[in-house]
């Protein structure tokens, strides 16, 4: 019986001889060089067509071969699709009436190299960044994006003109890109701008202390940075829309305070877009300012931050608040010894010792005032001591005040005369 014959394959869309291997997986069957190939109905790739044609045809038949790539392209942007690739989104299928074999795109597969075509291609619109007061601090820049219903339907089309010859050009496929213009964003005055300021800034937040820690620094009247957990926004946004209605500076922290160097860019990204959006939908701003956990970084991180459109921002002054080493006077001590004007100290909201500690660190940055009861002024007179020691009740109120006066613990209303910010 003489073997089983298959129409030819277009040259634009076969592969290269296949291994033995390759000939194991297929779906025809030869028991013998003179015996027929056994062949059934199949939903497979090209690949699979192709084995059958290289034992069902005689030694001296061509087998077709194709070398080149497909390019897609898009506004400039360019991806390769392999001819292995190509031929992993083909479907095989017999017409068992006709015995004709029929080549069509697997939509599935085909989507997968699309998915990966349209993130390669897609660049965020750059947002115009605004102050309250309408003055532009950054303006924007349009973004691009491939619109997955048009992408399929074109790049459809141009793969069947490739599989039909209707298309001389079978190297290049042209798909239809979309230009996404910039918004207008309103984000936080900035900070970190003051040579002669001291910057207090809190992480991991909103959480167990941050509304005390708000209710110090508006006693104090002073100003700071809360670096917020996207992952925490929703739960608590009260805290976070007072942080916004007081005067303070809200920076991105990341989602989930994962260290970020052991994910991957687009993870890295992910974590600082996704915290980005959930603030920027409750407060109507869009932070600037990026604190990675741990200050963990990397070229990555960098990367995504850029591309996100927010600074890196570390610290100088690490008192190790976090790891409760020291009493809230320890801290505070720290803190004020350790940090310099135009420096940046890192606190924590989760920590009661650094509540404890942050009135302390404020007077000793800016010194205390007369309302605070350890005033300098208010400092009591030195008792005298009664010339009649053997009146009890005298000695007695006369040891009482001693001990009072030398407990006096007078405050520093100079500070180190440094502002807060």
């Amino acid at each position: 019986m003489a073997p089983v014959m298959f129409p030819a394959v277009p040259r634009a869309l076969t592969h290269t001889r296949l291994t033995r291997t390759a000939l194991n997986r297929t779906v025809a069957t030869r028991t013998a060089a003179t015996r027929s190939v056994a062949t059934r109905s199949v939903a497979g790739t090209l690949s699979a067509l192709l084995s059958v044609v290289s034992l069902a045809v005689e030694p001296a038949a061509q087998v077709y071969s194709a070398t080149a790539d497909l390019t897609l392209v898009s506004q400039g942007v360019t991806a390769q699709v392999t001819p292995a690739e190509l031929f992993e989104a083909l479907d095989l299928t017999r017409d068992s009436a006709t015995g004709k074999y029929s080549v069509a795109w697997n939509a599935d597969a085909l989507d997968a190299h699309l998915a990966t075509l349209a993130q390669d291609f897609h660049i965020p619109a750059r947002p115009t960044l605004v102050l309250d007061d309408q003055s532009v601090v950054r303006e924007g820049v349009p973004g691009r994006f491939l619109d997955p219903d048009q992408v399929r339907e074109s790049a459809t089309s141009i793969l069947n003109n490739r599989l039909t010859f209707e298309h001389q050009d079978f190297g290049l496929g042209v798909l239809p890109g979309s230009v996404e213009e910039p918004e207008i964003r309103v984000i936080f005055p900035g900070a970190f701008d003051g040579p002669d300021t001291v910057h207090l800034t809190f992480d991991d937040g909103p959480g167990l202390y941050t509304d005390k820690i708000l209710d110090v620094l508006k006693e104090f009247d002073v100003r700071a940075t809360f670096y917020v957990l996207g992952s925490r926004v929703e739960a608590y946004a009260e805290q976070i829309e007072r942080i916004v209605s007081e005067g303070h500076r809200i920076g991105n922290h990341s989602w989930s305070h994962t260290e970020l160097t052991t994910l991957t860019y687009k993870e890295i990204l992910k974590e600082i877009e996704d915290t980005q959006q959930a603030i920027f939908d409750l407060t109507g701003h869009w932070p600037t300012a990026f604190r990675p956990p741990y200050g963990s970084v990397n070229k990555d991180v960098h990367k995504a931050a850029k591309a996100a459109g927010v600074s890196v921002d570390l610290w100088d002054v690490d008192p190790r608040d976090w790891a409760g080493e020291v009493s809230a006077e320890g801290l505070a001590g720290r803190v004020v010894r350790r940090a310099h004007p135009g420096d940046v100290v890192l606190l924590h909201v989760t920590k009661r010792t650094t509540l404890a500690a942050l009135p302390l660190i404020v007077e000793g940055f800016r010194g205390c005032d007369e309302s605070n009861p350890n005033h300098p002024d208010h400092r009591p007179d030195k008792p005298v001591k009664p010339e009649d020691t053997d009146d009890k009740e005298a000695m007695d109120a006369y040891r009482e005040a001693r001990d009072e006066y030398k407990a006096f613990d007078a405050c520093d209303p100079v500070g180190r005369g440094f502002q807060l910010d």
